[in-house]
């Protein structure tokens, strides 16, 4: 799809642009709202402070501005928050938010990693000295923002509009942006913000961005840059290992390994009888009535995993699977689980085209997961990906 990335300048709406590329999608153009006549606007709704610079960070990401000043003014009338001006109206648009209700600690720390950075450009909460902070990068402030994270309970990202950034420098963009000049601007309580007084554009190194060779950002290519954001967004706990075994070492192993002619996957074979054992029974039913059918047997089988309610009734669940199983049964898991929600066809697959991406099985499996991560909030609030159990 092509889109306008609507930008304040910050790091939040630099990194949703490159989730954007990510997933597919071409930007198009650039979008802003600024103030009029002044430096920011000290608004809790949007970013404007910086906004001079926008000029800069349009060029170095080769894309065009559209810019306008804003007009409307907040009113909170307890039904409309937005005093309606002269040529307003409806556009309808599809909004891309990809960092919403993400965890904050763990998105800071990927926007870093990504190589984005930014610096603060306004101070507004306990703790945040603007003499002391203003100019300092993210990169930097970040442990001593986890400080304040931990006495005052502030939001690590800045989102309840304890700081304000620029961004310098990215992955996607052609030059470097450099503050030759700057005046720090206090207002009462401790809040103070960095005005731009001159900025110049700076030639990258051609291995410093994916984009340096690009016409146009329009151009870049979703795989440019997915790799280095799956590898950086997601659970912490989810590790995807790299124990395959090399052809070479398969070679040397064969006397070890027994050779399986063909196999076959038999899954979501539930049962919702009235009682534990019938549910058992009716399950190994089916699952013997389709093996059967495909000219094979019960014994054939070499491991189930069974997913119960309760291990409390383990015992009527053994004593049920005990008679479909003789001599030498397959391995079983059994796992307790609540209630079931089943998600399928989560593959590494870029939503807006449909495509398979053309990366490891590695990156393949971190893009399924992170499906699977976006689903799973939806399906149910307290779902995560620690909910899956298989």
């Amino acid at each position: 799809m092509k889109v306008a990335a609507l930008i304040s300048g910050g790091k939040d709406s630099c990194y949703n642009l490159m989730q954007c590329i990510a997933a597919g999608h071409t930007i198009e153009a650039l979008a802003n709202l600024c103030p009029r006549d002044v430096d920011e606007l000290d608004s809790y709704m949007y970013q404007s402070v910086g906004h001079q610079g926008l000029s800069l960070y349009s060029e170095a990401l080769g894309l065009p501005l559209y810019q306008r000043e804003i007009e409307g003014t907040s009113l909170n009338t307890r039904s409309i928050y937005y005093t309606p001006t002269d040529g307003d109206e409806r556009l309808n648009l599809v909004c891309l938010a990809y960092m919403w209700r993400r965890d904050q600690s763990e998105l800071l720390q990927e926007i870093i990693d990504t190589g984005i950075e930014a610096v603060l450009v306004k101070v507004a909460a306990i703790g945040l000295v603007p003499k002391k902070h203003l100019g300092k990068s993210v990169r930097e402030m970040q442990p001593y923002l986890h400080n304040l994270n931990k006495k005052y309970d502030i939001n690590v990202c800045g989102e309840g509009g304890e700081y304000e950034t620029f961004t310098l420098d990215c992955p996607l963009f052609k030059k470097r942006i450099t503050i030759e000049d700057s005046e720090i601007i206090e207002t009462p309580g401790d809040v103070g913000y960095l005005k731009f007084k001159s900025l110049k554009l700076v030639e990258k190194e051609k291995d410093e961005s994916g984009s340096v060779e690009k016409e146009s950002l329009s151009h870049i290519k979703m795989e440019d840059h997915l790799k280095d954001i799956l590898e950086l967004e997601g659970n912490p706990q989810i590790k995807i290992g790299h124990e395959f075994l090399s052809s070479e070492e398969v070679l040397e192993n064969e006397n070890e390994i027994t050779p399986v002619e063909k196999s076959h996957s038999l899954g979501n074979e539930c049962s919702w009888a009235s009682s534990e054992a019938s549910s058992v029974k009716e399950a190994l039913s089916n699952i013997a009535s389709h093996l059967k059918s495909s000219g094979r047997s019960l014994q054939d089988i070499v491991s189930i995993t069974m997913l119960v309610k309760d291990m409390k009734n383990y015992s009527h669940y053994n004593k049920e699977y005990n008679q479909f199983f003789d001599i030498n049964p397959p391995t079983r898991t059994c796992v307790q689980i609540g209630d079931l929600i089943f998600i399928a066809g989560m593959i590494g697959m870029i939503p807006m085209s449909l495509q398979i991406v053309n990366e490891s099985v590695e990156t393949q499996a971190r893009l399924a997961y992170r499906h699977i991560g976006r689903i799973l909030p939806v399906i149910s609030a307290k779902a995560t990906i620690k909910s899956v159990v298989q």
